[in-house]
């Protein structure tokens, strides 16, 4: 396995300055990979957007799709921390949250240790829409990761694992729950007749 594939001609930042002189060359594994990563990125979000678009029910936008999941691994989270994570104004949350309260998607309620402040949580059915989003953009995503043979599967599993982290949870200090993370240990690798998703 090659140790990095060739970047495109131009990539999307200048080699880091303090890499270069580690190096020498200015090309350190980990500005390659970062490089790597700024490109393959908006990629993978467009397939998301595409997959959360073209749901049969098409009921989610994907800001209302990140809200959830933001919600979801942050239960009681306040709206100007999802509007933190969100990228958005406090009145452009508060309006996207305010349609999730009306459709019974999502709950404001005062917090217990101080009623000024107004936490979010999901309700069942709020729970149901994102738990078959998630499954709609999975499914979506393993089509199209679909075409790598096995090994290749099992390398970029064991590579996202890492990715995963390198980098902090959502919203900061709080860990995603355990059920959506990929395991620590390593995966056995796939049967013939399995199919990764």
């Amino acid at each position: 396995m090659q140790p990095f594939r060739q970047l495109t001609s131009s990539p999307l930042l200048p080699p880091d300055p303090a890499a270069k002189d580690r190096n020498g060359d200015g090309n350190s594994p980990a500005a390659s990979c970062a490089t790597l990563l700024l490109e393959i990125m908006p990629r993978v979000l467009k397939a998301v957007r595409a997959a959360v678009k073209n749901r049969a029910a098409s009921d989610l936008t994907v800001p209302q799709f990140r809200a959830l999941i933001f919600v979801h691994q942050h239960t009681g989270a306040s709206l100007s921390e999802a509007a933190e994570f969100l990228g958005l104004s406090l009145p452009s949350a508060s309006k996207l949250v305010d349609g999730l309260v009306k459709r019974s998607i999502l709950v404001r309620q005062s917090a217990p240790e101080d009623r000024r402040r107004m936490t979010l949580r999901l309700t069942r059915k709020g729970d149901a829409l994102l738990l078959g989003a998630q499954d709609t953009v999975r499914r979506h995503l393993a089509g199209l990761l679909g075409q790598l043979d096995e090994p290749t599967l099992n390398t970029l599993a064991e590579a996202l694992a890492v990715l995963q982290d390198s980098f902090p949870p959502l919203g900061g200090e709080v860990s995603p729950p355990e059920a959506h993370r990929f395991p620590k240990q390593r995966q056995v690798p796939l049967q013939a007749n399995q199919r990764a998703i």
